[in-house]
């Protein structure tokens, strides 16, 4: 199989393991996160969303990578386009990382361990 087909169809699979269970801790399970489906816990699909959502990174850094001579080119191409672009993608991923998070009362995030202000002395 073609390097690239193999990547093309690991990123897909990629993105349904994680649109698909991000639907499912979205909607289908509990708010305390104590249900199970499929005999897997919601602390165990969260762990999978994660997991897999980091494969994925690695899969799109490869597919970059295949690809490189063509962004070169495209870059040279249309300079002012990809510099816009890059600097789009920059700032989102800057506002995401740099961004506080406030979770009142609670210490903790939806798929974590629930500890609250009280208990953390």
């Amino acid at each position: 199989m073609n390097k690239n087909i193999a990547v093309d169809v690991l990123a897909y699979f990629c993105f349904c393991v994680m649109a698909g269970t991000g639907l499912l801790l979205e909607f289908r399970l509990d708010e305390d996160k104590s249900g199970t489906i499929l005999g897997i816990a919601s602390e165990d699909w969260c762990d999978i969303h994660e997991w897999v959502a980091y494969l994925f990174v690695v899969v799109v850094v490869l597919h970059l990578i295949f690809h490189w001579a063509w962004i070169k080119m495209l870059a040279t191409r249309h300079l002012w386009s990809t510099v816009i672009g890059l600097a789009a993608g920059v700032c989102v991923i800057g506002v995401l990382l740099l961004t506080p998070v406030r979770h009142p009362g609670k210490l903790h995030n939806d798929c974590g361990p629930e500890r609250t202000r009280e208990h953390d002395d």
